[in-house]
């Protein structure tokens, strides 16, 4: 005999899911642990980065801090995984990170954002082996020039530079 929960029990589900977004949107540890102690996500890097890129409703702003999390060998695979999610198959490196930034919004700290731009210049330089042999530094160039490009960028929209 299959026990199948009931509606009081489903509706207590979706309720203790909001609230583990809502958490994360504010303090987004906090909503990871619920997540995982409430088993909306297993405890692996893996798992967590699935949710983090297919839900929608979560903080942008929040899912950048948190998967830039400085330090932390779980973040890094939160990370990976993430970053790996993202298709840039065929694309230039510009056109590529646009896309990325899609997903998530870059942290204000200089040293996050390397950490995101370094996995991004990884996993474009494995997704286009071809491109990256016109780059002579491999990945490395890569994330040099996708590193300016958000530097430009920034100053492009600062009113303090204008």
């Amino acid at each position: 005999l299959i026990h199948r929960p009931t509606y009081h029990n489903e509706q207590e589900r979706k309720r203790q899911y909001r609230i583990a977004l809502n958490f994360f949107n504010k303090k987004p540890e906090r909503g990871v642990q619920l997540l995982t102690a409430w088993r909306f996500v297993d405890d692996s890097a893996e798992s967590l980065a699935n949710l983090l890129f297919g839900r929608r409703g979560l903080s942008k702003q929040m899912i950048g801090e948190y998967i830039a999390t400085l330090h932390s060998t779980f973040h890094s695979c939160v990370l990976k995984y993430f970053i790996g999610q993202i298709d840039v198959r065929g694309m230039e490196v510009d056109v590529a990170l646009r896309k990325a930034m899609q997903y998530f919004f870059l942290p204000k700290e200089a040293e996050k954002i390397d950490k995101i731009i370094q996995e991004f210049a990884q996993h474009y330089a494995k997704c286009n082996p071809k491109r990256t042999k016109q780059f002579r530094g491999g990945w490395d160039t890569i994330h040099m020039i996708a590193f300016a490009v958000i530097m430009l960028n920034t100053d492009l929209h600062s009113p303090n530079l204008k």
